[in-house]
């Protein structure tokens, strides 16, 4: 739940909470020519870089999988004589939850990436506090991570 003194206007005061969920991360290496990493290239991991998979990715479903950036390692010559470069794009995956108790107001299902918070509530009569209102916020854009080129 929200931290909220339970005033409104310029009384209002809210903090955030810290809750522990599982999380991992991935880093998935691929190796390009040097010419394949043009500014347009580039500009697509920028632009890509703090959205999560609007879609299924890498064996996830969409809603868990949240792109880091990526890492253009230095350039080197294989066995072969050919130049090449290694890249390393970097997620962080969180599992969407099903059937979420949003305090007391019922159940939700929430993308891994978006967060669940509840607005208390002065019970009538009593010393306490209940969940008036439960919401959950995306944090991050949507987008098809296939568009970086490294998989399905």
């Amino acid at each position: 739940s929200l931290n909220w003194n339970g005033r409104s206007g310029s009384e209002c005061e809210i903090s955030g909470v810290h809750v522990l969920v599982p999380e991992m991360r991935e880093v998935c290496t691929r190796t390009y020519s040097p010419s394949h990493i043009t500014n347009i290239f580039k500009r697509r991991i920028m632009e890509m870089t703090g959205c999560v998979n609007s879609k299924r990715f890498h064996g996830w479903e969409a809603g868990e999988v949240l792109f880091l950036g990526a890492v253009q390692g230095d350039q080197f010559e294989n066995r072969n004589g050919k130049d090449l470069t290694k890249v390393r794009y970097r997620f962080a995956i969180r599992p969407n939850r099903k059937n979420v108790d949003a305090g007391g107001l019922g159940v939700l299902d929430v993308d891994g990436w978006d967060y669940l918070w509840n607005i208390p509530w002065p019970e009538p009569g009593a010393h306490a506090y209940a969940s008036g209102a439960a919401v959950v916020s995306r944090l991050y854009r949507r987008a098809d991570l296939t568009n970086l080129g490294i998989g399905r």
